[in-house]
Formats: C-alpha cells, sequence, structure tokens
C-alpha cells in the first residue's frame, strides 16, 4: 500500500504564495501609514508655524500702538 503525499507542490506552493502576499501587503500598509504619519506631522508642523507667526504679528503690532497695556488686554 503506498501512503497519499501530505505535502504536495501545489499546497506548498500556494502557501508560500500567500505567505508572500501577506508579507508584501504588510510592507505596503506599513509604508503608506508611515507616509501619511510623516505628512501629517509635516502638516501640523506648518499650521502650528502660521499660527505662531500670526500671534507674533499681532502681539508686536499692538505693543507697536499702545505698549503693554495694549497687548495685555
Amino acid at each position: 500500500m503506498i501512503a497519499p503525499c501530505t505535502h504536495s507542490i501545489g499546497r506548498r506552493l500556494s502557501r508560500k504564495l500567500a505567505v508572500f502576499t501577506m508579507l508584501m501587503l504588510g510592507a505596503l500598509f506599513a509604508t503608506s501609514w508611515l507616509s501619511v504619519e510623516m505628512l501629517l506631522k509635516e502638516r501640523s508642523g506648518r499650521d502650528l508655524q502660521a499660527r505662531c507667526d500670526l500671534i507674533s504679528d499681532i502681539v508686536s503690532l499692538e505693543a507697536s500702538r499702545g505698549g503693554e497695556p495694549a497687548v495685555l488686554a
């Protein structure tokens, strides 16, 4: 009696293809996640800088017009 082969080439290739596909999808997901994170950090930094510049301009304008009481008001 001959025992059936439990590890056929089709099964092994399918398993390797599935593992390879999962690894590639994981790598693509990680890469896209990191690029979106970097984009959001850059955009957030630019927004923060713009707000700081605006506040600085307002404070310096008020200081030139009315001194410290105008800035505090």
